[in-house]
């Protein structure tokens, strides 16, 4: 064989072989749109990371793994008990708690339960109830300096330094409502 033919069978080997290491490669590594958790898929899209269960669907902007350490050692069940679930808050506490509370309020409100807003104090507070947790089922979306879920008699108290914060944990008790850790 001369030695054009040989250098022009060379090229169309690499060549085959780089385009099959190109496919047969895609096969092999993980898809960073796609992550497991246990038995959960949880898919990347625009909103974030998509997880569906049964019919609904629910966007995170963190996977369970990044929230696991957050602790919740109260039990949740005890906020379906009684059709309503105060969401309360400290007027006048400079802490955005809107998208917590978006988020957590349409979990509650697609089963069924009616979600009020609630303050924890009386001074400050508009013309809305008061939440007091020896009493009234809720989630109370409090600012402090370190982020941490307690629970403190009908409510589990969500403590958060800033927005991003209140966010994680709020995530975190997502699912944990939804089951998955």
């Amino acid at each position: 064989m001369d030695k054009k033919k040989l250098v022009g069978v060379f090229i169309v080997l690499v060549m085959t072989f780089s385009i099959l290491g190109f496919i047969g490669g895609s096969f092999f590594t993980e898809d960073e749109n796609i992550k497991k958790y246990q038995n959960h898929v949880f898919y990347r899209d625009a909103q974030g990371w998509r997880f569906q269960a049964g019919s609904e669907v629910y966007y995170f902007q963190y996977l369970p793994e990044q929230l696991s350490n957050i602790t919740l050692t109260s039990p949740t069940y005890n906020l379906f008990k009684e059709g309503k679930l105060y969401f309360g808050y400290e007027p006048g506490v400079a802490l955005n708690t809107d998208l917590a509370m978006s988020k957590l309020g349409t979990f509650f409100y697609n089963r069924n339960l009616i979600v009020i807003r609630a303050c924890t104090l009386e001074k400050g507070c508009p013309d809305i109830p008061l939440l007091d947790c020896s009493e009234k089922p809720g989630l109370v979306f409090q600012k402090t300096n370190k982020t941490y879920i307690e629970a403190i008699n009908k409510c589990i108290v969500m403590n958060a330094r800033d927005e991003i914060e209140m966010n994680k944990i709020s995530e975190r008790l997502l699912y944990n409502l939804l089951g998955i850790i």
